[in-house]
């Protein structure tokens, strides 16, 4: 990670991370990467990651997913009121 300051995710829990799938071309949709927002373009390569116990998953752009791995929530960031 560059000298960024780290910015915790809203709500994703590094605890419950569990899998990141790289997707090649064959993506079929475009999608929102879950770190900078900008568009997933259909077909390009991108990583998928998943989190216990929802099994859902959040797309990023390939240069996005280290500082989306950076950002998750541990326990000793504190908690955000919603």
């Amino acid at each position: 990670m560059s000298n960024e300051k780290r910015i915790p995710h809203e709500y994703l829990m590094e605890e419950d991370y569990y899998e990141n799938n790289s997707v090649g071309d064959r993506a079929k949709s475009n999608y929102t990467c879950e770190q900078c927002f900008k568009t997933i373009p259909k077909g390009t390569p991108h990583d998928h990651h998943k989190f216990y116990p929802e099994f859902n998953g959040y797309r990023t752009h390939k240069e996005c997913s280290d500082t989306f791995i950076a950002s998750l929530r541990t326990k000793d960031d504190p908690e955000v009121d919603h």
